[in-house]
C-alpha cells in the first residue's frame, strides 16, 4: 500500500477523500444558483468571488438519497487542471495519509464506478478516493439541449457540450 496526502471527508458516515494536491479551498456551504435541466448530481453553481463553480453531490454515487444543504456542510473546491469544481461534504474529517489499495485491487473493488479512482483505508475505515478529473463526466442532462445565456457558464457546467453562436448547447454530456 502507498501513502499520500488526502483531504478526508464524510457523506452520511461514508469516508471519501480527494488528493490534497487537487484541493484549492474548503468553504462553508452557501446558496447555489440553480442550473436549468441540470444533470443528476449537479447541485448548482457557486459564485465564489465572481467565479462560477459547479457543485457536485456524490450522494447518489454512494447510494444515498439526496438531502438539502445545511449550514454545517462544506464545499471542497478542487481543480485537476481543467478548471474548478466543488464537492459537497457533510463534514471534513482531516488532512493526512490514506493507505490506497494497489490499482488492480482498487479497480476490481470499484468496478465500473467512474467517480472514484481508488479505494483505501484511513483510521480503520474504508475510504473512496475521488478522481477530480471525473467530476462532470458521465453526468447527463435531463434534456438533449440546454439553453443558456452565458457560454462560459454552460461550458463550465457541461464541459462536454459544444456551443452554438446563440448560446444553445448541443451534443449532450457522455
Amino acid at each position: 500500500m502507498i501513502g499520500e496526502e488526502y483531504v478526508v471527508f464524510e457523506i452520511d458516515g461514508q469516508s471519501c477523500a480527494v488528493p490534497l494536491r487537487a484541493v484549492r479551498r474548503i468553504v462553508r456551504a452557501a446558496a447555489l444558483s440553480p442550473v436549468p435541466d441540470a444533470p443528476r448530481g449537479l447541485l448548482g453553481l457557486l459564485n465564489l468571488h465572481g467565479c462560477l463553480i459547479p457543485v457536485y453531490d456524490m450522494r447518489e454515487a454512494l447510494g444515498y438519497p439526496p438531502k438539502p444543504l445545511a449550514p454545517q456542510d462544506r464545499f471542497l473546491i478542487v481543480d485537476d487542471g481543467s478548471g474548478p469544481a466543488a464537492l459537497c461534504a457533510d463534514e471534513v474529517r482531516h488532512i493526512g495519509n490514506v493507505q490506497v489499495e494497489p490499482d488492480i485491487q482498487g479497480r476490481r473493488l470499484l468496478g465500473h464506478q467512474r467517480l472514484f479512482g481508488a479505494v483505501g483505508q484511513c483510521n480503520g475505515k474504508t475510504v473512496f478516493i475521488v478522481d477530480p478529473a471525473s467530476l462532470g463526466k458521465g453526468t447527463t442532462p435531463s434534456h438533449q439541449g440546454v439553453k443558456g445565456n452565458d457560454d462560459g457558464v454552460m461550458k463550465l457546467t457541461f464541459p462536454n457540450v459544444a456551443m452554438l453562436k446563440d448560446g444553445d448547447a448541443v451534443g449532450v454530456c457522455l
